[in-house]
């Protein structure tokens, strides 16, 4: 009845909020995994460029941007994508063929 409705409409919500959260969650600290793993701007002499960080309140080295955007943004969040989509597939075809009673 409506109240099943509800319980599934609910758990419907929650899974895509589990579901979606890693989008939301890389964003805001690609830069501190990009200096992490040392992704950063050299000057000719193949030195670290240092730069101010108004956030931070300190001298830090400069990331990478290109480089962050690429592996961080891209790769990383494109490999999430694939293996959700590769795991909806199998569990949409077993929903579908597998008896659940």
């Amino acid at each position: 009845g409506c109240k099943q409705s509800t319980y599934f409409l609910i758990l419907i919500i929650l899974i895509n909020a589990v579901l979606f959260a890693d989008q939301n969650l890389l964003a805001p600290v690609l830069t501190p995994i990009a200096r992490e793993y040392g992704w950063v701007e050299l000057d000719t002499n193949g030195n670290p460029i240092w730069e101010f960080d108004e956030n931070l309140n300190e001298t830090v080295v400069k990331v990478d941007g290109a480089k962050r955007d690429l592996f961080l943004g891209g790769y990383i969040t494109a490999g999430f994508w694939i293996i959700g989509g590769i795991a909806s597939l199998i569990v949409g075809y077993l929903a579908d063929t597998v008896n659940r009673r």
